[in-house]
């Protein structure tokens, strides 16, 4: 297949999944292993957090929203729960302390993209002891294996054309 007709399918694929979400989202939920209806829950989480009152920390909404009745199940105990609400509080917190860096370093001290980039490396690099080229392929290579498989998850039926 020449680059033209690649492309010209990943174009197809892209637009069908754009055009029919219901279906992106089903083939999602099958390809990933997700139970159905997680996207519903998903939605749920998101209406709940908006009317969210603005005196509840987000830690403590979200250990609440995982001590419903639904998610008995997924928690052995409310430290559990609690633990695992920090865990991704911090980690939203994070990327957001990272988008905000990124800007800070673009629009205040002009730099680019890629001296940003090049900084956070050699940061992680050094607070886990790497070499930071090592460190910078170790990212390149779990970037380019995250983009391939989120692509066969939205795009990729699996079924011929």
């Amino acid at each position: 297949m020449t680059q033209d007709n690649e492309n010209e399918v990943f174009a197809k694929q892209l637009e069908n999944a754009v055009d029919n979400p219901e279906e992106t989202a089903r083939r999602i939920q099958k390809k990933s292993g997700v139970k159905p209806g997680v996207f519903s829950v998903i939605w749920d989480f998101i209406k709940s957090y908006n009317a969210k009152d603005a005196g509840v920390s987000d830690e403590a909404w979200l250990a609440d929203q995982f001590a419903k009745p639904d998610y008995t199940d997924a928690f052995s105990s409310q430290d559990e729960r609690v633990a695992v609400a920090k865990g991704i509080v911090q980690g939203v917190e994070d990327y957001e302390n990272a988008k905000k860096s990124l800007r800070s370093h673009i629009e205040d001290l002009h730099g680019s993209r890629e001296s940003w980039l090049a900084r956070q490396i050699n940061i992680g690099a050094e607070a886990n002891n790497e070499d930071p080229a090592k460190y910078a392929d170790e990212i390149a290579k779990g970037l380019e294996d995250a983009v391939i498989e989120n692509a066969a998850l939205v795009l990729d039926d699996g079924e011929a054309e």
